[in-house]
C-alpha cells in the first residue's frame, strides 16, 4: 500500500523560507460530516453506524494514527440563532474599527436564519450567507455612496437587505 500520506506531518519540517517548524506538540483537528445523517435522526444505533462508516471510509493505518474521535451533535436552530447574533456582532465590530457604524434589525437576524439555517452543515452556511449577501450589500452601499459612512447606518431586511442612514 501507499503510505506516503500517513507521513504528512513529520516532527520537524522546513518552510519555503528556510524556517524550521516543529510539529512535536501540535494537535491536528480534522472535521467531517461523515455519518451526520444517522446523528440527525436520533437513531439509537447512530454511534455504532458512524464508527462503522469511519472504518469503511478510511484505511486502518490512517485510523490507527488518530488518537481520538469525538462525535458532536448537530447544532440546533436555537444554537444557530445565537451563532448568528455573534457573527453579526463581530461584523459590526470589524466595521467599527474602520469607523463604519451599523446596526442590525431583528429582521436581519431572522433573514440569516431563514435563508441559511441547515442542521446538517452547522454554522458554515450561516457564515457564507452573511459574507455573500450581507457583507456584499454593505460593501455595495459604501462604494456607491448609498449611505453616509460618517453616520450610523441601519440594516433591515424586507425580502432583501435595506441599508439606510
Amino acid at each position: 500500500g501507499d503510505h506516503r500520506n500517513l507521513h504528512s506531518f513529520p516532527t520537524r519540517r522546513s518552510s519555503d523560507l528556510g524556517r524550521t517548524v516543529d510539529f512535536k506538540n501540535t494537535i491536528i483537528i480534522m472535521t467531517s460530516n461523515l455519518g451526520s445523517e444517522y446523528l440527525q435522526k436520533n437513531d439509537p444505533e447512530a454511534l455504532a453506524k458512524v464508527n462503522l462508516l469511519v472504518k469503511k471510509s478510511f484505511k486502518p493505518e490512517f485510523i490507527n494514527r488518530i488518537d481520538e474521535i469525538v462525535i458532536f451533535n448537530s447544532l440546533s436552530r436555537e444554537v444557530q440563532i445565537k451563532i448568528v447574533a455573534k457573527m453579526l456582532s463581530e461584523l459590526q465590530a470589524r466595521l467599527a474599527k474602520e469607523n463604519i457604524n451599523i446596526t442590525f434589525t431583528e429582521n436581519v437576524h431572522q433573514a440569516v436564519i431563514d435563508n441559511a439555517y441547515d442542521p446538517e452543515y452547522g454554522a458554515r452556511p450561516l457564515k457564507r450567507y452573511i459574507q455573500r449577501h450581507l457583507e456584499t450589500a454593505i460593501a455595495r452601499a459604501i462604494v456607491t455612496a448609498t449611505i453616509d459612512i460618517a453616520k450610523i447606518a441601519k440594516i433591515d431586511y424586507a425580502g432583501h437587505f435595506v441599508i439606510t442612514n
